[in-house]
């Protein structure tokens, strides 16, 4: 398939994007402006596989951009806090590293899922404000963006 070009316009900012991927049940669309570097997908499964409005019918443009609207929402929370959320997230790996040092039981585990969890679903996305929640493939590309941050100052999503 050949990259199809789309583009949208959030409260005056336009924001541009490209379908890199497409069939019948899968689809992945990749933010190129105002932010780069992310990549949205989406697949239909099971029974919904019977569906006649599959991502080859205009549906697929549909779910092109709430994927795309999808990303820029979230790199636009990145950047508006990224030094704030960056030592947030600093600090919960110096916690997760320091229950290291427990012995191994049901508790630590429960204690590190927590420390997890809250980052996610209430410093970084908190779904009662921002109506988002990080998905757990998208937790690593967030921390990938936290550390280089960190280590140099460079944000991923805009070079």
């Amino acid at each position: 398939m050949e990259k199809q070009n789309i583009s949208l316009t959030v409260k005056g900012t336009l924001v541009e994007g490209e379908i890199v991927e497409k069939s019948k049940f899968y689809i992945r669309v990749r933010i190129t402006s105002p932010f780069k570097n992310w990549e949205n997908s989406c697949g239909i499964k099971g029974p919904g596989r019977q569906t006649p409005h599959h991502y080859l019918t205009e549906r697929g443009d549909e779910v092109a951009k709430d994927l795309l609207l999808n990303a820029f929402n979230k790199l636009k929370i990145i950047d508006k806090s990224i030094n704030r959320l960056a030592k947030v997230q600093s600090d919960l790996e110096e916690e997760l590293n320091e229950l290291k040092s427990l012995k191994d039981s049901s508790i630590k585990e429960r204690i590190a899922s927590k420390l997890n969890s809250w980052f996610y679903d209430n410093a970084l996305f908190s779904s009662r404000s921002t109506g988002m929640i990080a998905t757990y493939g998208e937790k690593e590309k967030i921390e990938g963006i936290f550390k280089i941050y960190r280590e140099t100052g460079e944000k991923l999503y805009l070079t």
